[in-house]
């Protein structure tokens, strides 16, 4: 069977909380998402981790989701750099298998026609700041830790080379968002599942149009196929939901399918 994770949740406390959690639900890990201040590089209790590893409680981290190496600030992309660089350093440190994150997209100005996004306008200074991420994320990451870009809203062209340039790097991966590939019309999975053995993670959760988010089996996604494929590519997956109820249901649903 797939190895299913929790999200961090936004309501439910800092580490010791998240932790509890997971252990009454027979979970194996948990994702702390570093836009939450409790699990923030500089917040995070090693010591209280390590001991919640020795109970068998594992964790990834997520970067935070407003982290721009490509910024055309260098003062700004620079503290992004160092925030994932420092970021995979500690999961390296800690033994935490998985970093991820999403992919920026910029500001774009409004044209009388289109949305002009600015990287995708002026490129080659934005591959050249991500091609220096990807080389001190390399370094940090010694080997123990992959780095996976996660689907969101649909990758564009530009976003599509960015991913290449990314994925030169063996330190770097995929993370298939189930639900936001369904919003998007699948467009990102098929591109994601052509580099199957590059994906290093799964965010599981059910969607309705304009509802994201769902716990499982409230929505139009085919969770047993989601798992089956997940078990097969040797993939953990979090049950991306934002609050405990929808985690607990979302874990009464996949017992249904007799999938846990």
């Amino acid at each position: 069977m797939a190895r299913l994770g929790m999200p961090s949740l936004p309501l439910l406390g800092g580490l010791d909380a998240h932790a509890l959690l997971c252990l009454e639900l027979g979970l194996s890990f948990v994702e702390l998402n570093m836009n939450l201040p409790a699990f923030h590089a500089n917040a995070l209790d090693r010591s209280a981790l390590l001991a919640w590893k020795r109970q068998g409680v594992d964790f990834t981290l997520h970067l935070d989701e407003r982290l721009d190496p490509m910024d055309f600030n260098p003062l700004v992309a620079m503290a992004y750099l160092q925030t994932g660089v420092q970021a995979v350093a500690l999961a390296a440190s800690l033994e935490l298998p998985v970093v991820n994150m999403h992919l920026p997209r910029g500001v774009y100005f409004t044209l009388p026609a289109q949305r002009l996004y600015l990287y995708q306008a002026q490129p080659e200074p934005c591959l050249e700041a991500l091609a220096r991420f990807r080389d001190e994320m390399e370094r940090a990451a010694l080997g123990r830790v992959r780095v996976c870009v996660e689907s969101t809203s649909g990758f564009t062209g530009f976003e599509r080379q960015c991913l290449e340039l990314l994925l030169q790097s063996p330190a770097f991966g995929l993370c298939l968002d189930v639900g936001h590939d369904r919003c998007t019309g699948g467009q990102d999975g098929r591109w994601m599942l052509e580099r199957e053995g590059r994906l290093g993670r799964r965010h599981l959760h059910d969607v309705l149009p304009r509802r994201d988010h769902l716990a499982l089996g409230q929505g139009e996604v085919d969770v047993s196929a989601c798992l089956a494929l997940a078990e097969r590519l040797g993939l953990g997956c979090v049950v991306e939901v934002k609050e405990a109820q929808s985690l607990r249901d979302s874990l009464l649903y996949l017992r249904g399918l007799g999938k846990i």
